[in-house]
């Protein structure tokens, strides 16, 4: 498998170098070079390219410079240092790739060797004749990089053989993959600075390649650690249209999803598309919802970022998103943004790059660096483009010359360092371990280093202290460390100048604590609510809920954006998506923010409210009021308006109403299943006691009277005896506790408790459970006896006026029913269920108040408290009249039969016997209140009212 990866890249190399050989020619090459004992070859983007062209265009800012004059140093500085390969000099040839993979690729081509000719053909040496075996590579007659011949004849190199032992570059990702390929081919090494492609990391396709900087993984890992330090949970994420962006986004997908943030919008960058592409692009970025990922990751190269920062300036909101930038834009620095017009548009910008300290003997030495003192070929057209100094201007170049550069801006030049250093140690410990027994320890360290296949396992296992960066040493996979420099862009002291500032850093660790360091109030935000702001702007999709809500997930962003929901005053927040009630005994605990259920104690019914209190105040003086007259109706029971009432009957009404006052009571006491069950029976029962004796009474007088009013007579009204009525009053009674216990055994009685609000407070109310028809259907059983008692007092309203107890029956009946009409409503309408039987206990005891009064307070009154001899309204009301004489309320009016006739009017006058005292217990009759007629010559006209 893996020759024919090998084949088909050779192939795809192939067509892509005919390619390079059509049409235009390339531009012609300048080239860095200084002669060594070994070579490394360089590979750096000095400028920028014209995509799907070989025309490179203007230099790029102060890094690109920077990184060479970094390369030359680290060069100088190991062929002075005679502890490192002592006797061996390094040598170099640096291309400029233009910053684009198709040219790095032709540039790579100047490092393939030769292999035409078998024997080496040195014109210009003065050692001839080596065979193709004694040279450390072919001979291209080039004598570029010959090293004199030995004159003694004890051996020597031919001229022409480049004694190149790696590559170090490229810058991009894609400019490395395609050298990494060709070299692989000839089983040359290559190291990058800032390649970072994942992709790279496969030593199945790219064996030789290694770098001194990590994947993109772990700058993946980085940004993922910067939105969760910040809690920005809803960002997008633009990337370049190459291996670079798409391999980064399929990484961040996967650890963003395991962080709990999501994507809002993401886009691939091409690079080649023109800036209204772009403009739309932003546009898009800007609508809803993608508007409110403020975090926006930018991982992409920079022509692609300068295009689309330049679509951000258009915008009507400067400001509004916060930049996350990789590598890949950071490492052009805060200057190319400067100089491209975009610092507003950067400001407040957070960029990761590959760790790297500056050195200060490098950056002293390239402050003074300018186009007469240096060989860089480049110094003189950066300087030319950035430092206004023309090298074809004579009076210029004093002026140049006095030009000091800003050495301290980052370009990542001790990386590149690095990398020179990691073949300089692996070829001096090669040397150390085979060539220091040869005769000729160069040419060993030559032959040897030359042969790709021989020096990689050394610069693998090599180790060493960078002159910057601390230790170093390659991973497995050739890749550099997981550290990472993170930089805040931001207004220099001078407000104006934008600048680039080190705020964190980040190494791979086990935790987010261990991984990042980031001074946060050295971070400076630009948006559009605060400029130079330590106040990080809010990159989400819903604001979190407030306690005891919870979230209902939205769509496909489930985990960022949602609605909150509150959870009842019962349930508590079991998960940030599920409200679970609590036990029945229970309540939420807000010292848990109402994550637990804690058991209150249930407060007692009369303290709910002032029903309670009202419920129990009316039913203690009720029940009082009931005894006082229950103990003086018993004392007076033989009194002649007691025996003439029907006494027995009075008693069960007393007893009903008794009932309905120890039932309202029981609300003091706590529930329990029998409480509960004797309430509900009892006061189901009240009713019954009450309203069908008064319904039998009013019966018997109505047919009393009617009997005699029809017969004009004595005549006894055929009447249902004492002992049939207490037996219809007791079958009553039956009836309703049978309805009663239908319902019990529906609805066994327990005690539940019942959550209410009080004052803004959840409170558990512990009460009886009882359906809210169950006392429906009692009113509905006994409504009929009070319909009969009312039907019945209204059919006897012509009655006459020596018996008028009926009208106070009546009085009751209708104030029962005006009572229960009113409490329908608070009954029907109640918030809270307890309360609805808090009112039916309250209509029980007002209706008992209403029937002691109309019944028993009015009677005994006149009992104890009215003179017998007087005539009183109270007394002919209550007087029991003659059996069988019948007379109409009538207007009495008188005929004279004389002039001088004294007219005397009839009269009718009620004289109440003496009470009885005897103790004879024979029953008063009606007969025993016989009316008294006055002597009178006139004729009475009894004329009915």
């Amino acid at each position: 498998m893996a020759a024919t990866n090998m084949t088909i890249r050779t192939c795809l190399i192939c067509i892509v170098l005919a390619a390079l050989t059509k049409g235009d020619g390339p531009q012609p090459e300048v080239v860095y070079q200084r002669d060594g004992d070994v070579v490394l070859g360089g590979l750096f983007g000095l400028h920028y390219s014209i995509t799907n062209s070989k025309a490179c265009l203007l230099i790029r800012e102060f890094q690109s410079v920077k990184r060479v004059e970094g390369f030359v140093y680290a060069v100088n500085y190991i062929n002075n240092d005679s502890s490192i390969l002592p006797g061996i000099t390094l040598g170099f040839q640096i291309y400029d790739t233009c910053y684009y993979d198709i040219v790095a690729l032709g540039r790579a081509m100047n490092f393939v060797p030769d292999r035409s000719g078998v024997i080496c053909d040195c014109v210009n040496d003065t050692y001839s004749g080596a065979t193709a075996t004694s040279s450390p590579g072919s001979c291209s007659g080039t004598g570029r990089y010959s090293r004199a011949a030995q004159t003694d004849g004890s051996g020597g190199m031919c001229c022409g053989g480049m004694p190149l032992i790696g590559l170090i570059g490229a810058e991009r990702s894609e400019s490395s993959m395609q050298a990494a390929t060709l070299m692989g081919l000839q089983a040359t090494p290559e190291i990058s600075y800032l390649s970072t492609s994942d992709s790279l990391s496969d030593k199945q396709n790219y064996p030789y390649f290694l770098r001194t900087v990590p994947p993109d993984r772990y700058q993946v890992s980085v940004i993922v650690d910067i939105l969760t330090h910040f809690e920005w949970s809803y960002v997008s994420f633009l990337y370049s249209a190459d291996e670079y962006g798409q391999n980064a986004y399929a990484e961040f997908v996967v650890q963003a999803a395991e962080a709990g943030i999501c994507i809002a919008y993401h886009q691939s960058l091409d690079q080649t598309a023109d800036q209204e592409e772009y403009d739309l692009i932003f546009a898009k970025m800007m609508t809803y919802p993608y508007d409110k990922a403020r975090a926006v990751v930018l991982f992409t190269h920079p022509q692609s970022a300068v295009k689309i920062l330049i679509s951000s300036t258009n915008g009507t909101t400067p400001g509004h998103f916060t930049w996350i930038a990789s590598d890949g834009v950071g490492n052009i620095g805060a200057d190319a943004f400067a100089i491209a017009g975009l610092t507003s548009a950067t400001l407040g910008m957070i960029s990761t790059a590959p760790f790297s300290k500056s050195l200060e003997a490098f950056d002293d030495k390239f402050a003074q660096i300018n186009p007469s003192t240096s060989d860089n070929p480049w110094v003189g057209e950066f300087f030319e483009r950035y430092v206004d100094c023309l090298q074809d201007d004579e009076a210029a170049q004093k002026d140049c010359r006095d030009r000091v550069l800003n050495s301290r801006l980052p370009s990542f030049e001790t990386l590149v360092m690095d990398a020179v250093f990691a073949y300089a140690y692996a070829l001096d410990t090669m040397m150390e371990e085979e060539c220091m027994d040869e005769t000729d320890v160069t040419a060993c360290v030559v032959r040897l280093g030359t042969n790709g296949t021989h020096l990689a396992p050394y610069l693998f296992a090599t180790t060493f202290e960078s002159l910057a960066n601390g230790n170093f040493s390659f991973n497995a996979d050739g890749d550099g460390e997981g550290r990472y420099a993170i930089e805040n862009y931001r207004l220099g002291p001078d407000g104006v100048i934008l600048e680039s500032e080190r705020v964190g850093f980040w190494e791979d660790g086990p935790t987010l604590e261990a991984r990042l360091e980031l001074n946060g109030f050295d971070i400076r935000f630009y948006t559009d609510v605060g400029w130079n702001t330590t106040t990080p702007p809010a990159s989400i999709c819903s604001e979190e809920c407030a306690s005891r809500q919870v979230k209902d997930r939205i769509r496909d962003t489930a985990t960022c954006c949602w609605n909150c929901r509150q959870c009842e005053l019962d349930e508590i927040v079991a998960t940030e998506t599920e409200c679970v009630p609590c036990p029945a005994d229970a309540l939420p605990d807000p010292s848990t923010d109402y994550t637990t259920c804690t058991t209150v104690e249930s407060v007692p019914l009369v303290f709910h409210s002032w029903l309670g209190p009202f419920l129990v105040g009316l039913s203690s003086i009720g029940l009082l009021t009931a005894l006082i007259l229950f103990v003086l109706f018993v004392y007076n029971i033989k009194d002649t308006l007691i025996k003439g009432s029907g006494p027995v009957l009075h008693l069960l009404v007393l007893f009903g109403t008794v009932t309905g006052f120890v039932v309202g009571l029981m609300a003091v006491l706590p529930p329990s299943e029998i409480l509960c069950t004797f309430t509900r029976v009892a006061g189901s029962v009240t009713y019954t006691i009450i309203y069908v004796p008064l319904a039998i009474k009013c019966v018997q007088l109505y047919r009393i009277f009617k009997k005699a009013k029809a017969t004009d007579s004595q005549e006894s009204a055929n009447l249902l005896s004492l002992c049939g009525q207490l037996a219809l009053i007791a079958f009553a009674v039956l009836l309703q506790v049978g309805i009663e216990t239908t319902w019990l055994l529906m609805n066994p009685s327990k005690v539940i408790p019942f959550s209410y609000i009080q004052n803004g407070e959840l409170k558990i109310q512990m009460c009886c459970d009882v359906w809210w028809p169950e006392p429906l259907s009692t009113i509905i059983f006994n409504f009929p006896f009070l319909v009969i008692c009312c039907i019945f007092t209204i059919l006897g309203r012509h009655l006459p006026d020596n018996y008028h107890e009926a009208r106070f029956i009546a009085f009751s009946s209708f104030g029962s029913c005006i009572l229960i009409g009113a409490f329908s409503v608070p009954y029907v309408t109640a918030n809270l269920e307890f309360e609805s039987g808090l009112y039916s206990d309250i209509l029980t005891s007002l209706n008992a108040i209403l029937v002691l009064v109309c019944l028993f307070v009015i009677k005994l009154y006149a009992v104890i408290f009215i003179t017998p001899e007087v005539p009183n309204m109270v007394t002919s009301a209550l007087a029991p009249g003659p059996m069988g004489v019948y007379k109409d309320r009538a207007r009495t009016r008188t005929r004279t039969t004389s002039s001088s006739a004294q007219s005397n009017v009839s009269t009718t006058t009620l004289v109440r016997r003496p009470r009885a005292k005897s103790s004879d217990p024979k029953e008063v009759t009606f007969s025993d209140i016989r009316p008294t007629n006055g002597d009178t010559n006139e004729e009475t006209e009894n004329t009915k009212l």
